[in-house]
């Protein structure tokens, strides 16, 4: 899937998501370690919704 995205212009990222096992596995780390799951909709929904010339 990650090459299909990306051959067509798209970029990926390393990020840790915010979930129950997130927290269990780093219990000490900062708010902003870890990407809300509504941050995520929002930006597909951004791009999915972005005029297709921009």
């Amino acid at each position: 899937m990650q090459r299909a995205i990306l051959s067509q212009g798209a970029h990926d990222s390393d990020a840790v998501v915010d979930l129950a096992r997130t927290l269990i596995r780093w219990p000490d780390r900062a708010d902003d370690f870890v990407i809300k799951l509504l941050a995520i909709a929002d930006e597909i929904w951004q791009a999915f919704h972005e005029d297709r010339i921009a």
